[in-house]
């Protein structure tokens, strides 16, 4: 078939660290502030991560702007820790010599059944956010309903829950 003879290899990027991830009441998450190598597999998992460390912080901090500071430094050093690891993980995957293509197929299953350690990666699958714990001492909103509303800019129906 020549249906693939088209299909080429394009240059992956990661997005530069942003210093800030939130200006007013717009905040990013995911790939819009931290995209990471596709090869990695983590793109969707920050950006679920963040979405619940986000709704954390918007349901223990009154204050947008301080809920999205939090957010902020709640998430920077892992997120920068996992974009690095998977431009270091992809980097291994681009290959174009029919050589090294031929030796990294045929040897990774080896190096992976024997030399592999499962737990050397459990900062990274194996990372677990705790719902219940608060992000601030500061007094909660009463309910998630509220939070939503009220991030949304649905004042007047949040005050009637």
């Amino acid at each position: 078939p020549t249906w693939y003879k088209g299909i080429g290899a394009f240059p992956i990027y990661d997005i530069a660290s942003q210093p800030t991830w939130y200006k007013g009441s717009i905040v990013l998450i995911g790939d819009a502030v931290h995209a990471i190598s596709p090869s990695s597999g983590q793109g969707a998992s920050l950006a679920m991560e963040d979405a619940v460390i986000l709704a954390k912080c918007l349901r223990d901090i009154q204050s947008l702007d301080q809920a999205f500071a939090k957010y902020q430094t709640l998430r920077r050093d892992r997120v920068e820790a996992v974009v690095k690891w998977g431009r270091t993980f992809g980097g291994a995957k681009i290959m174009s010599n029919p050589i090294q293509v031929w030796f990294r197929d045929h040897m990774m299953p080896f190096f992976l059944k024997f030399a592999a350690k499962p737990e050397a990666l459990d900062w990274v699958y194996g990372y677990e956010i705790d719902w219940d714990e608060r992000v601030s001492d500061e007094e909660p909103r009463t309910s998630l309903r509220e939070t939503l509303l009220n991030f949304l800019g649905h004042r007047s129906l949040a005050q009637n829950t």
